[in-house]
């Protein structure tokens, strides 16, 4: 063992002379423990890699030492000193790290401005310079609370046409090439958005005698430069805006106002589609139904019990995380997704176009439109449902938020949170006992390490992506030229049957029969006064030339004829009945009941309509590899919870049926009025166009058709067709955006490359950066910043080496 003895004045402190000797203190006045940095640095190393726990790091160190016979005199001061000495040390590396970055920032941007001299003295007047009094909570950094670090930015227009800084430095892939050439409905970038309750963290209990029961305050805040955190402030603004915006409903109590608190139509409402909104009210209720993340009063994590609930982050299409929020609220509150949604989009240029994936994306668009949420950003932001949960959304809502049908954008699926969160499992026992600043500390330290990982395996990432769409497309396009039809066929049939199928549905209602016999009588009365013009005019032929008049005027005359034989034959009236008739059979409760049938069957057609296309995705999927497995059963496990419902409409169906057939015999205005089969509960299921289930309203409904059905709902080899054709096509554009994102990997390698050599070369003598941390101030001359400069080259021609 060597001693060693330390001569302490103001102008030697002890600090500093335990660094001198390798040794790192636990405090900056008086320390009681010093730490060799090499032990300092494996344990941070350590600690990313596995749960950080230095409890049993100081006993198990505790105990090897007290068998050689070194025993510490207080109990329990290994642990709460090392802990210190740990987290001061990884501050301050953090720090250097982040002055560095800033240096090189500089560099970057000076070297790209073609009108500065390059020089050491410009370099060195360009330097944000750091006083000793600054506090370091109030300095900024490339992070994701600060915008540029204070950075000087370009004047030649070249910063508002590319990323941010900060997003380039996060993402190279995405972010970090020239602005890309936007293809046909395809986006500059894809991100994708998700909750956890998992990384809860307990109330603080306050430990003193006779305040047992009472909460606690937080622990001592720590500074993290790198962190991507969006900070509480921000979330708290956004908060009390969109509660603001919210609480302006109408007053009257009821339905109809929990409906527009829950961003649901109110009940005995019409269905429509709202402006903005590709699909109708009713889809989206039963979507925002489906989904436990819609009801942001459901209760997720009890705040009797935590602090903080959970935490929510966005990850472009590589898993990165671009940004996190800390979340305290029990449930899923939509402000959280809007703060995060926000800030990214202030980090693009305003021409970009974002892809933006979440488990209930639909609500999310549509909640955006009724309550003008990010008005300045929703014409460039495109909503896709992640691909893990697409198969609980309603067929309709898939057919335009699914990532593989709406666009053309790759082969994104919206699920890297899931896997970013399986990366912090291990956090989950840790965190739960941590104070509120530790924990969002080290969830950062985690970022920040698993971030480096990441930029590391970027090129390997892109190879695997490469590779896997190449053999996928391989095997689709002999599938798509085997149908026999065209691309531009396929994707005009399914822009059709969208379009079809996202109509409104008829709902129900108690006065159905009335309006439908009103607007015969409305009809018959434009068309009696139609005729009645039409005399005039005719009786006028002789001293005017009105042809042209009178053959409007019967066009108009035969379309209101067509359109009276039309909503007569929809309440199954095949004779003339004439004005008075209709007025005496307005509240007959036979008719009443035929209109609400139809709308029933209606809805049992559809449901059955989106189960056999869901039946059709999961027969393919049978034929898949086994990594595909997850998803399937997520498939078969949504169809299972659907059938309820269809054989709930089945049976109602029936019911009203035989309730008809019992007001036709004692009814002599409906005594001739032809009735539909009932429905075969057993062959319900077998989706067979010819079962009677689809005779009278559906698949072979004639008329809305004009009499033939279309290709997308008849032909076999058309529906496959448009299956293939999407992989085609989405295929395809994975490769592109690859290409594009192994230029874009180029581009930011050499600008980065250039910028550090640029800044290590001009590096001044003689300044210094004082950096400021809890246990004192350190400095970091010219010379230990030319040095930190080099090691990052060397880390820079490392990553090169191994992306190549």
């Amino acid at each position: 063992v060597d001693s060693i003895v330390l001569y302490v004045c103001k102008c030697l402190p002890a600090p500093r002379q335990l660094i001198e000797h390798g040794l790192f203190p636990c405090a900056p006045v008086f320390p009681k423990l010093a730490v060799e940095l090499d032990m300092l640095e494996f344990a941070a190393g350590l600690f990313v890699n596995l749960a950080p726990n230095e409890t049993a790091w100081a006993a198990t160190l505790t105990e090897f030492l007290s068998t050689r016979g070194y025993i510490f005199t207080f109990s329990d001061s290994l642990r709460r000193r090392f802990r210190n000495a740990l987290a001061q040390y990884q501050v301050l590396m953090q720090v250097v790290e982040a002055e560095v970055s800033k240096s090189v920032e500089v560099a970057r941007n000076l070297a790209l401005a073609a009108s500065v001299t390059l020089s050491a003295q410009h370099f060195k007047a360009e330097l944000p310079t750091l006083d000793e009094s600054t506090p370091l909570f109030d300095r900024s950094y490339l992070n994701g609370q600060s915008e540029d670090g204070h950075v000087p930015q370009l004047k030649n227009g070249e910063a508002h046409q590319r990323p941010s800084a900060y997003l380039r430095s996060r993402c190279p892939l995405c972010f970090g090439g020239r602005p890309p050439v936007p293809q046909e409905n395809t986006p500059h970038a894809v991100v994708c958005i998700d909750a956890n309750f998992q990384q809860k963290r307990n109330h603080d209990k306050d430990r003193r005698k006779g305040h047992e029961k009472e909460e606690g305050m937080r622990d001592p805040p720590i500074f993290s430069p790198h962190t991507v955190q969006i900070s509480e402030a921000n979330l708290k603004e956004w908060e009390a805006n969109v509660d603001a915006i919210r609480n302006k409903l109408p007053s009257n109590a009821g339905s109809k106002r929990k409906a527009a608190e829950l961003d649901v139509s109110a009940p005995d409402t019409d269905d429509k589609c709202e402006p903005g909104m590709p699909i109708p009210n009713s889809c989206a209720d039963l979507c925002g139904e489906s989904f436990i993340a819609a009801d942001s009063d459901r209760v997720k994590a009890s705040t009797a019990y935590f602090s903080d609930t959970g935490m929510m982050a966005i990850l472009c299409r590589h898993d990165i995380v671009l940004f996190w929020a800390n979340m305290w609220t029990a449930g899923e509150k939509q402000f959280f997704a809007l703060a995060l949604l926000a800030a990214i989009m202030a980090e693009l240029p305003s021409d970009w176009t974002l892809r933006f994936l979440y488990d209930i994306a639909c609500q999310m668009h549509r909640s955006l439109i009724k309550w003008d949420f990010l008005p300045e950003y929703l014409p460039r932001i495109l909503f896709g449902v992640s691909v893990f949960h697409a198969y609980g959304h309603q067929w309709v809502c898939q057919l335009w938020y699914h990532p593989r049908k709406a666009g053309i954008w790759g082969l994104s699926d919206g699920e890297g949170c899931e896997r970013f969160w399986s990366m912090l499992r291990r956090l989950i026992p840790v965190l739960r006992i941590t104070g509120f600043h530790r924990r969002q500390y080290i969830l950062n330290l985690q970022i920040t390490h698993i971030h480096g990982i990441q930029l590391m395996g970027m090129a390997e990432w892109l190879q695997r992506r490469i590779t896997k769409t190449t053999k996928r497309l391989v095997d689709a396009q002999p599938k798509l030229e085997a149908c026999g039809h065209s691309s531009s066929f396929l994707r005009q049939q399914f822009a059709e049957q969208r379009i079809y199928q996202s109509k409104p549905i008829t709902r129900q209602s108690k006065n159905s029969s009335i309006k439908a016999i009103e607007k015969i009588v409305a009809l018959r009365e434009s068309a009696s006064a139609m005729k009645v013009a039409i005399a005039s005019l005719e009786s006028e032929l002789m001293k005017y030339i009105l042809t042209d008049s009178i053959a409007a005027k019967t066009r108009v005359l035969t379309r209101l004829q067509k359109d009276i034989d039309i909503a007569t034959n929809h309440i199954n009236l095949h004779d003339k009945v004439s004005a008075t008739r209709l007025n005496e059979i307005k509240k007959q409760p036979f008719f009443a009941l035929q209109m609400n049938m139809r709308a029933v069957k209606a809805r049992l057609c559809t449901k059955l309509r989106e189960r056999k296309f869901e039946l059709a995705n999961l027969e393919c999927a049978y034929h898949s590899k086994q990594t595909d497995q997850k998803t399937q059963s997520h498939i078969e496990d949504a169809m299972h919870r659907h059938e309820p419902t269809i054989t709930g409409l089945a049976k109602k169906y029936n019911s009203m049926l035989k309730q008809m057939v019992q007001l036709r015999m004692t009814d002599t205005v409906a005594a001739n009025a032809i009735l539909p089969p009932a429905i075969v509960l057993k062959t319900l299921f077998k989706l067979d166009v010819d079962d009677d289930t689809w005779h009278d309203v559906g698949l072979e409904d004639l008329e809305e058709f004009g009499g033939v059905l279309p290709p997308w709902l008849s032909d076999d080899t058309v529906r496959a067709g448009i299956r293939f054709n999407q992989e085609v096509l989405n295929c395809k554009g994975e490769l592109a955006r690859c290409h594009t994102e192994c230029a874009a990997m180029q581009t930011w390698f050499e600008e980065e490359y250039e910028a550090t050599s640029f800044a290590e070369q001009y590096t001044p003598g003689g300044h210094r950066h004082v950096l400021l941390i809890h246990t004192g101030i350190y400095s970091l001359p010219d010379a230990d910043l030319k040095y930190h400069l080099q090691i990052r080259l060397w880390s820079l021609g490392a990553l090169g080496e191994m992306w190549q």
